[in-house]
């Protein structure tokens, strides 16, 4: 029998995780997953705390070779403030008016709606990081004029889409919003103005 591998006592973080919560969207677009198999193996994704337990969330599946890989991308995140969580499973979860705005945010789940109304918000940072791991789910994020949202590294796949409404910003003046992560057969709306 072989021994274990030693980096299996290695602790995870977040990029490992999202990594992990990347692979399992791109097998349910692919037909490897149900929703409901999905949806327990990503909220497994964020209890684990080692490599192994990490790549038993992944067992089975023909793309958990690529989890620990050394093309790996390993996102940068704020290391001053561990991220907010907005779980959206089965619901939607709203924020409106003068809400206080963490400059690290994570939208999971599957079947779920996050409606984000920045307008009125409190920001506490200039640059904000969202980061989204969805499955079924739509992403709605309403901005002032002056903030930019930039969402190059979020990758939407399976019959997902990206929609822009109103116009560019014009000043650059506000603060920026950064999307990234992944979504399967899912909708982010950006909405200015």
């Amino acid at each position: 029998m072989p021994e274990p591998d030693q980096s299996d006592q290695l602790r995870i973080g977040n990029p490992e995780r999202e990594r992990a919560v990347t692979l399992l969207n791109d097998a349910m677009a692919n037909g490897y997953l149900d929703v409901h198999e999905f949806d327990e193996r990503v909220q497994a994704t964020y209890t684990v705390t080692t490599r192994g337990e990490l790549r038993t969330v992944l067992r089975g599946l023909p793309t958990a070779d690529q989890l620990f890989s050394p093309s790996a991308a390993v996102a940068t995140t704020p290391t001053s403030a561990a991220p907010q969580p907005i779980p959206i499973g089965w619901k939607t979860v709203q924020r409106t008016g003068a809400w206080d705005v963490a400059p690290w945010a994570q939208i999971t789940g599957s079947v779920g709606t996050a409606d984000l109304d920045f307008r009125q918000a409190v920001f506490h940072s200039h640059e904000i990081i969202i980061d989204i791991q969805i499955s079924w789910s739509t992403v709605k994020l309403r901005v002032p004029g002056n903030v930019r949202v930039l969402h190059e590294q979020l990758v939407l796949s399976g019959m997902s889409s990206m929609k822009e409404k109103g116009d560019a910003p014009s000043d650059f003046g506000g603060q920026t919003i950064i999307l990234r992560g992944s979504g399967s057969a899912s909708t982010v709306i950006i909405r200015r103005g």
